[in-house]
C-alpha cells in the first residue's frame, strides 16, 4: 500500500528463479502493474524433486540452495491476492470465484490471518500473511514467547509461502530488533516459509535497510509504489522514477544480508492496488472482479522481480 492507511497493495507475484539467473518475460508480466519488467518465468514444479542443480562447476546439492531458490522450486509460480477474515463482513470470494480468478496464494492481512472456509476448500493451496504475527502494524513490542502460526495455520504450515512482519513502519533500532526476533521464531516453526517486512519506496534509507539485512537476515526485500493510485505522480507522465526505485532494492537484494553479492536476497514490488473504500481502512478490489462492491477487500496482482 502507499503511505496512507486506505489505499491498497497487492501480494507481489512471485516468478522468481535462482537469484543470479537473468529475468525472463513471464505470461503474467501483461496482467497489470508494470507489466514484464524485470519478470522471470518459474522453474516447472516437478522440478523441486530433483535431486540436484546444475551449477557451473558441476552438479550441486539441493541442499546448497538459498531458502528463496527451495521455496519457489516447491511451489512453482505464485500469484497472490489479499482476502480478509471468515467473519469481517467484507466481501470474500467464492471458491469457483478465486479458482477462475488465476490467483494461486490467498493472503491473510487482518487478525486472526486467517479464512478457514476458504482454506478448507482449497487443499494443498499456497498461502501467505501480510502485517504478522497478528495482523497489526508493529507498533509496540510483540511477545516473542508467542507462537507465529495459530493452531488453524499450524495444520497448514507445509503450503505457507511467506510472512510479511508488519506493513511500512518507520525504521528504528527498536524496530529492527522486533523484526529478528519474529524472523528466529519463524523459522523454528515454518522453516520453508520465507520472511520479510515492507516498506513504501524511499520509506527506509539504504544504510537503514543494510542494518536491518545484516541484523535480522530475511529472505526477502519490497516496497509498494503504483503506477494508479490516489496520489499518484505516474499516470500519464514519466516513470524514470518508480524504475529507479526497483533499481534501488534490486541493488540491496543483490548485494544479500551480508553484502557480498554471493548470496543474493529475493526481492519483489507491490505494483497495483486501487482504493475500493474506508471501511476498516482495509484493501482494495482487483479488477479482476469488476462486480466487487466498494468495501470489497481482494487485492489486484504485483509481479515478483527476479534478483538476478
Amino acid at each position: 500500500m502507499s503511505n496512507s492507511t486506505d489505499s491498497s497493495h497487492a501480494f507481489p507475484t512471485n516468478n522468481l528463479l535462482n537469484g543470479r539467473r537473468e529475468a525472463a518475460p513471464s505470461r503474467r508480466g501483461v496482467l497489470m502493474g508494470l507489466g514484464g519488467v524485470a519478470v522471470s518465468l518459474a522453474l516447472p514444479a516437478q522440478a523441486a524433486s530433483a535431486a540436484v542443480a546444475t551449477g557451473k562447476k558441476g552438479p550441486v546439492a539441493a541442499s546448497t540452495l538459498s531458502r528463496v531458490d527451495r521455496a519457489f522450486l516447491r511451489h512453482g509460480l505464485i500469484h497472490g491476492a489479499w482476502v480478509p477474515n471468515d467473519d469481517s463482513g467484507r466481501w470474500q470470494p467464492s471458491t469457483r470465484q478465486w479458482l477462475d480468478s488465476g490467483f494461486t496464494t490467498p493472503t491473510f492481512y487482518d487478525a486472526p490471518l486467517w479464512n478457514t472456509a476458504l482454506m478448507n476448500a482449497l487443499p494443498n493451496c499456497t498461502w501467505a500473511t501480510a502485517k504478522g504475527p497478528d495482523g497489526f502494524h508493529l507498533t509496540s513490542p510483540p511477545d516473542l514467547s508467542k507462537p507465529i502460526l495459530t493452531g488453524a495455520q499450524k495444520t497448514r504450515a507445509k503450503d505457507l509461502f511467506a510472512v510479511c512482519f508488519g506493513d511500512e513502519e518507520n525504521y528504528s533500532l527498536e524496530l529492527q530488533g522486533w523484526l529478528t526476533g519474529l524472523t528466529k521464531n519463524l523459522r523454528k516453526e515454518a522453516p520453508d516459509a520465507l520472511a520479510h517486512t515492507n516498506q513504501y519506496a524511499g520509506q527506509w534509507s539504504d544504510a537503514d535497510t543494510r542494518n536491518f539485512m545484516a541484523a535480522a537476515d530475511p529472505d526477502l526485500l519490497t516496497f509498494d509504489e503504483y503506477y494508479f493510485s490516489m496520489t499518484s505522480n505516474y499516470a500519464g507522465g514519466s516513470i524514470t522514477k518508480l524504475y529507479n526505485n526497483v533499481e534501488r532494492l534490486r541493488r540491496l537484494a543483490m548485494a544479500g544480508n551480508d553484502g557480498s553479492f554471493k548470496s543474493p536476497l529475493g526481492f519483489g514490488q507491490y505494483t497495483m492496488g486501487f482504493k475500493a473504500g474506508m471501511l476498516l481502512g482495509k484493501k482494495a478490489a482487483t479488477t479482476l472482479f469488476p462486480s466487487l462492491s466498494r468495501t470489497s477487500s481482494v487485492t489486484s496482482p504485483g509481479l515478483w522481480a527476479a534478483s538476478g
